[in-house]
């Protein structure tokens, strides 16, 4: 008997070893991902001079929980002085 696409997918081993990759695959991204989140927080900590905290959070950072509501200003336009026109620098001949 010839092993074709279909008797594969019928017979439930595709289905099976997708299913089978997910549920390895779904552990070992977190995990992995657990590691370069605490890989990224020990360079930033060293990167700022201060020394990585066991929870994971510095000490002045603030979770977004705590952070609040954000602001809106509404700033009308013409109260905006016009831009300085400059050229940079630089000037053509």
């Amino acid at each position: 008997m010839e092993n074709d696409a279909a008797t594969t997918a019928l017979t439930g081993q595709l289905p099976f070893i997708v299913f089978t990759g997910a549920v390895i695959a779904f552990p070992l991204s977190l995990y992995l991902l657990k590691r370069y989140k605490v890989a990224v927080l020990r360079t930033m900590a060293a990167s700022g001079g201060a020394a990585p905290t066991p929870g994971g959070v510095p000490d002045g950072a603030r979770r977004a929980s705590d952070a609040g509501q954000l602001e809106t200003v509404m700033v009308d336009v013409s109260s905006v002085p016009p831009p300085v026109e400059s050229d940079g620098g630089l000037s053509s001949p």
